[in-house]
């Protein structure tokens, strides 16, 4: 694969996830909430999701909040005091899995109706906990060796645990 037709891919993977957002987003009532793996993800989604205009078919029926690694109480406060207001139609919250708002708020009623998952974020293969823990689960199975990581030289059972996380 080349790296134009990589770039192309990209930006119609980004642009047809944008479109769905927006499909689901005229028919969801109150708000919703997408969380992604990264910020890095999602700046890049959002960024071209503006320049190619599509942002705008979202703002029409739901005011967008994006988290930033900065601004999470802020945008917080903004999304829910836009959904209790008397005309609001919703929102749409642009967050990280992992990041300020995805731990321990309670989105309920109206602050999330519905939930999107943007890619599965995985364990860090280089993670120490995650190298001794699959070395163990070889072990325990009766490998002769521990695996030392790296996916490809792992034993069966560390790659079906792995895989299952």
């Amino acid at each position: 694969m080349t790296q134009l037709s990589r770039r192309i891919d990209q930006r119609l993977l980004c642009a047809r996830l944008w479109l769905t957002l927006a499909a689901l987003c005229q028919v969801i009532p109150g708000s919703a909430v997408a969380f992604f793996p990264s910020y890095t993800l999602l700046d890049r989604m959002c960024r071209n999701w503006t320049a190619a205009g599509i942002a705008d078919r979202i703002a029409k029926n739901k005011a967008v909040f994006v988290e930033s690694s900065t601004s999470s109480g802020k945008v917080l406060e903004l999304y829910s005091a836009r959904i209790k207001s008397a005309e609001s139609t919703g929102a749409l919250l642009l967050s990280i899995v992992g990041g300020h708002l995805s731990e321990s708020i309670n989105f309920s009623d109206n602050l999330g109706r519905a939930v999107v998952m943007v890619g599965v974020p995985f364990l860090s293969i280089a993670s120490p906990e995650l190298v001794e823990r699959l070395a163990y689960y070889e072990i325990i199975g009766g490998a002769q060796s521990a695996t030392s990581g790296v996916i490809g030289s792992m034993g069966p059972r560390a790659k079906e645990l792995y895989e299952s996380l």
